[in-house]
């Protein structure tokens, strides 16, 4: 089945704080998503420093993922959507990335 990935996440505190972690090792995170969870991971620019996060399907409150993804994101971006649109961000990348756009 092919369509948008679909993660709701209930816990914006918790992940607001940790996008302000990852926004002081690097501006941009690269994040894979598949039927097991979400992974995000970036390296400090100087190589010096990595970040790596694994959240499981089953930390989200709804997670729908047709096919396996990959892509990166600004930290900048990602920190500003989460309490007002980050669930339909991630679905608007999936279908970007699905469709190959």
């Amino acid at each position: 089945r092919r369509g948008p990935l679909r993660l709701f996440y209930d816990r914006a505190e918790r992940f607001k704080h940790l996008t302000h972690a990852l926004s002081r090792l690097n501006d941009e995170v690269f994040m894979e998503v598949n039927k097991d969870g979400a992974r995000f991971w970036l390296m400090s620019p100087d190589k010096t420093s990595m970040a790596y996060i694994y959240l499981p399907y089953h930390s989200f409150s709804e997670f729908e993922v047709p096919v396996e993804t990959a892509f990166s994101l600004s930290t900048d971006e990602l920190d500003l959507n989460i309490f007002f649109s980050f669930p339909a961000a991630l679905e608007a990348m999936g279908k970007r990335q699905l469709s190959g756009k």
